[in-house]
């Protein structure tokens, strides 16, 4: 019987790293601080798992640039075919920004002004959580791990 519950990512890490193969993943191939934290290999295919304590944690990979200051937010500019930076204290485009955002349907921009993006499913497969505190509207798979843990 397990008796220790995680409090933060790294006991998701412990128990991910206890039980990957008997959650069907065959090797754990990299493990990184980044997003995603673990590549596996699932049925001989690459496979990018994110850890999270709390499943809300995903929310924070959507986010690929952020606004920064209240008076700049991220708009798309049609006559650049680029994401740029719009000042709305001056009502004109940020010329001090210097990225170059060019996949317009890969990226939206949120309430507070970021640029995010629409998906992580390119970037991620799944997410191993161990709180379910959220609702994921999202195409990722979800391995809630504590329900796992607890049920063997």
């Amino acid at each position: 019987m397990n008796r220790y519950k995680p409090t933060n990512e790294q006991g998701v890490i412990y128990y991910f790293s206890k039980y990957h193969k008997d959650l069907g993943f065959e090797e754990v191939t990299h493990m990184t601080s980044h997003f995603p934290d673990v590549h596996v290999l699932k049925d001989n295919v690459k496979y990018k798992i994110e850890l999270e304590w709390k499943l809300s944690g995903i929310y924070d990979h959507y986010v690929h640039l952020p606004h920064v200051y209240d008076n700049i937010r991220w708009d798309w500019r049609e006559d650049k075919g680029q994401w740029w930076t719009f000042r709305t204290d001056k009502d004109d485009w940020d010329t001090s920004c210097n990225y170059t955002v060019t996949e317009f349907d890969k990226y939206e921009v949120n309430r507070v002004g970021d640029l995010v993006y629409k998906t992580l499913k390119p970037l991620c497969d799944c997410v191993v959580y161990w709180v379910h505190d959220c609702e994921l509207d999202d195409n990722l798979d979800l391995i809630n791990l504590k329900d796992w843990v607890f049920k063997r």
